[in-house]
């Protein structure tokens, strides 16, 4: 949630981010960092915070221009499963390398 914050204010210039179970508050977006390809990944069965939270960061993200990927897994919770590692790996390389 730091990175995504730090992200979407525009403090932080990196190459990629992927942020899991996330949120980022409402708050406005500053389209200084859209050049960083961001993904979104999150478990639809995420009692701890709900997958809305990163539907509406994939929103609040795109309206301001950046590129976002937003994967949600069907029955994972709050945890980063082998199936998401896996989402986060091939987004990392693409956009990366």
């Amino acid at each position: 949630m730091v990175a995504l914050d730090a992200v979407a204010s525009g403090r932080w210039q990196i190459g990629a981010l992927v942020g899991f179970s996330g949120l980022l508050p409402p708050q406005p977006v500053s389209p200084a960092s859209r050049n960083v390809p961001v993904l979104l990944v999150h478990g639809e069965d995420d009692r701890t915070i709900p997958p809305l939270a990163s539907r509406l960061a994939a929103a609040q993200l795109g309206t301001a221009g950046f590129k976002v990927e937003l994967h949600v897994e069907r029955g994972t919770g709050h945890t980063i499963s082998t199936a998401g590692a896996q989402k986060a790996l091939s987004f990392l390389k693409k956009s990366l390398l």
